[in-house]
């Protein structure tokens, strides 16, 4: 069950530093 618990938590991180980079792209397409 960790095992499965911290590949979720690696899994949205992942998700998490994607949109992070989505929207940083968007802001400097604004600019």
């Amino acid at each position: 069950m960790k095992g499965l618990f911290y590949e979720n938590i690696i899994s949205g991180k992942q998700v998490l530093s994607i949109i992070e980079k989505m929207l940083i792209i968007h802001f400097l397409t604004i600019k």
